[in-house]
């Protein structure tokens, strides 16, 4: 009788660990000795360094590192349909999409997986074979791995996955992908690094599923993969949910910027930190109430050390939701009302940094955007509406008053 499954879990070609699943649906996951002993040793997740012989145990879902990878919400469930499993069985889940998760992870079945309830084993049997696309991309947007041709973006009917996010037009709503593109625009202007991106026809695409096939807007966002080099050369990153060991609901929860601001310091060092302070001065000034835990990565270029990655879900959410706030909290408040330089010296404090070093970055991260802005701001792709919900939106955050004041 089968009493377990067993996936093994690679960094690019290199085998690092076992994720096992029993009869009882518990799951375990394991580092290999192999990887244990190896020198130098690439970095898996910050999580497992402190002590490589620990076992991750769960129940029901996969641990917590593993259960970030998968896709939540609509997009779990499309995927779980086109698997043939429940959205909840996500050692099942990640079986279906090894081969294009996010960053140099790969995990694969060295034997046919068996549905331990049943004792069969699980096959893509009765799915229509133009259906049987493959893609992951964590998060609830429906967003696919793409490959990018001379007539558009293809995503791949099966096997690994493409070098470019496709965004697709939001159901709830409006413009979303143009949005985020005049965003993602501005933060460039204002010296933030970002991956290549641009507006491009949802009739361009190939390959989407057939019941994604009608959009109300006819413009997607493709953005070019920064854990892609090419399509045999792969670039770790993890999000901070994965490093505080979270699941991907908690997104939301506990921490705070002072936590991501010392987590950046210590892991990637004060380049890190200046540009984690430039990117929350931005989102703060462009309404963003969606930067929580899983919209901020660290990048490993030579497998070992840790980069912040390039900013990515930049969107001026208050052009939907004009009350909205930020998404975790900054000197215990998420009202922007609340945001003065005193947020920031009180987040120096925090994490043992010079004060007067502080006010010093944030100071010239807001010249830089709001410079940007005032020359620029017509040209990013708002239209006119959505630039005047931003100005009055300046208007209410203390940090900007001595900067930033128009009757």
């Amino acid at each position: 009788m089968i009493d377990t499954n067993r996936l093994i879990v690679l960094l690019n070609e290199a085998p690092v660990g076992t994720l096992t699943l029993n009869r009882n649906d518990g799951c375990e996951f394991h580092l290999l000795e192999s990887y244990k002993h190896a020198y130098p040793r690439p970095v898996l997740g910050q999580l497992f360094l402190d002590d490589l012989d620990q076992v991750y145990s769960s129940r029901v879902r996969v641990p917590p590192w593993f259960s970030n990878l998968l896709p939540e919400g609509p997009l779990r469930e499309l995927v779980a349909k086109q698997a043939g499993v429940s959205s909840t069985r996500e050692f099942f889940l990640l079986h279906h999409l090894g081969e294009d998760l996010p960053g140099a992870v790969r995990i694969i079945a060295e034997e046919p997986l068996f549905d331990l309830e049943e004792t069969n084993v699980l096959t893509l049997e009765g799915i229509q074979e133009n259906e049987q696309w493959h893609f992951s991309l964590a998060g609830v947007q429906l967003k696919f791995s793409a490959n990018r041709s001379e007539r558009g973006l293809t995503i791949p009917v099966s096997g690994r996955g493409g070098d470019w996010i496709l965004k697709l037009p939001d159901p709830r709503y409006s413009k979303v992908p143009e949005n985020e593109y005049a965003t993602m625009l501005w933060a460039k202007d204002s010296g933030i690094t970002i991956p290549e991106l641009e507006l491009i026809n949802v009739s361009d695409i190939s390959g989407l599923p057939s019941s994604l096939a009608i959009f109300k807007e006819r413009l997607a966002l493709a953005v070019r993969r920064f854990d892609r080099i090419s399509a045999h050369q792969r670039v770790h990153m993890e999000d901070f949910v994965q490093i505080l060991g979270l699941y991907p609901e908690k997104k939301y929860e506990k921490w705070n910027y002072e936590t991501l601001a010392r987590l950046i310091l210590s892991l990637s060092g004060e380049t890190g930190l200046v540009e984690f302070i430039r990117r929350l001065v931005f989102i703060i000034v462009s309404g963003n109430g969606d930067a929580h835990l899983k919209n901020w990565s660290l990048i490993y270029p030579d497998d070992i050390r840790a980069e912040l990655s390039p900013a990515y879900d930049l969107v001026s959410i208050i052009q939907y939701k004009h009350d909205d706030s930020l998404a975790l909290n900054l000197a215990k408040s998420k009202r922007w009302e609340d945001i003065s330089m005193e947020s920031f010296r009180r987040m120096a404090r925090k994490i043992g940094y010079e004060e007067d070093s502080m006010v010093i970055r944030v100071q010239t991260a807001i010249d830089s955007i709001i410079n940007s802005w005032d020359e620029s701001g017509k040209d990013f792709g708002y239209a006119s509406e959505a630039r005047k919900k931003l100005e009055r939106h300046f208007r209410r955050i203390p940090i900007l008053k001595p900067r930033y004041i128009k009757s």
